[in-house]
Formats: structure tokens, C-alpha cells, sequence
């Protein structure tokens, strides 16, 4: 009898706690939430090669944890670019780097400086 009482106990409380757990979880505001889920986000910058020639600069808004992620985001995508928004394909992602930080490459830097923010 006195293990059926513990064994209740024991769910019980265990119960307890993880509705309180879930309770508090679900107090977060919506603002909070989308603040956790933003700071998580990362911007990057990448230089491109289209098919074909010609060459731009992109960026990128994602849980990103290194350059190699933005790259791969890139390559062989199609994409709408000029004024025409003629569909072009990105032959090869020359580099990327952190929305605020510089491109190593000449070309890079001066597309870069050219591109409007």
C-alpha cells in the first residue's frame, strides 16, 4: 500500500512540474519570441558569377553560422537581376562575409562600394 501511495506521489509531482514549466514558456510575449528568433538571424554578403558573365553583389538573411552556409545559399540559384529582370544562373560564389565587414577581393570591394544599400 505504501508504494502505491509513493509511485502516486511521485507522478503526481512530476506532473506538476512540467505543467509549471510549459506555463512559463507560454507566458512569453509574441515580441519577446520574435526578438529570440531575429537576434539568431544573421546577414551576409556574398560576391557572385553569373552564367554567362557578368558579376553582382547579393545578400542573405538566415540562421547562418559561417560564409561556407552563405555560399551554398547561392550557388547554382537562378536569379532575377537588371532592369529587365532577365533570369540569370550563379555560376560561382566568388566570396562571402558579414554584412558589415569588407570583401578581400578588389573587384568585390568596388562592386560592393557601387551597390546601392
Amino acid at each position: 500500500m505504501n508504494k502505491i501511495k509513493i509511485l502516486s506521489l511521485i507522478t503526481l509531482l512530476g506532473a506538476l512540474l512540467l505543467t509549471s514549466s510549459l506555463k512559463a514558456e507560454t507566458q512569453k510575449s509574441y515580441q519577446q519570441k520574435y526578438r529570440e528568433a531575429k537576434g539568431k538571424q544573421v546577414s551576409m554578403k556574398c560576391h557572385v558569377e553569373y552564367s554567362g558573365g557578368g558579376e553582382a553583389i547579393h545578400t542573405v538573411i538566415g540562421k547562418l553560422n559561417s560564409p561556407k552556409q552563405a555560399k551554398q545559399v547561392f550557388q547554382g540559384r537562378e536569379m532575377r537581376v537588371g532592369k529587365k529582370k532577365a533570369s540569370k544562373q550563379v555560376y560561382k560564389v566568388n566570396e562571402c562575409v558579414k554584412i558589415e565587414d569588407e570583401f578581400t577581393s578588389a573587384s568585390a570591394k568596388r562592386l560592393d562600394k557601387d551597390t546601392a544599400k
